[in-house]
């Protein structure tokens, strides 16, 4: 019941299970997600430990949340340099800064990144009341990157 018609959700599980992220102990189900929200906050407390760690990413992600069109990553760094007016992080230091969350932001086949679901944008930019506000991206700062580039 707690999967409600959602194969995203059953397979995110299983995924989690096989990395070893997720034990489930003889038939105990209590330990399981309750939705695909309590996914992705489990997925994002996994990858950040701190709010410092997230916040280096926040940034690309909104950008990447607020772009009308496809871009690549060469784009999407050129955008994020534009958010300082003298630009502290390298091309190498946003590449490592990719990679932390290439699995939620994909690389397609012609090169131009995307939210690896429509579930985890919307995630990502707004919450149910009650639910935890840690990991919102500002949709704001995306639409200033891209309108300072």
């Amino acid at each position: 019941s707690r999967a409600n018609g959602s194969f995203l959700y059953v397979k995110l599980v299983l995924d989690f299970i096989e990395r070893g992220s997720l034990v489930i102990k003889s038939g105990s189900f209590k330990v399981l997600p309750q939705n695909l929200s309590e996914i992705y906050h489990l997925g994002f407390n996994l990858k950040f430990s701190s709010s410092h760690s997230f916040d280096q990413v926040s940034d690309i992600l909104s950008i990447s949340l607020a772009s009308l069109q496809p871009i690549n990553l060469l784009e999407l760094f050129n955008i994020y340099s534009a958010l300082s007016v003298k630009s502290e992080t390298e091309w190498k230091d946003f590449k490592e800064r990719y990679q932390l969350i290439s699995d939620f932001l994909v690389m397609r086949k012609d090169g131009s990144v995307m939210c690896c679901h429509p579930t985890l944008r919307d995630w990502l930019i707004r919450r149910r009341e009650g639910d935890s506000t840690k990991f919102l991206c500002d949709i704001r700062t995306g639409h200033t990157a891209n309108a300072l580039f």
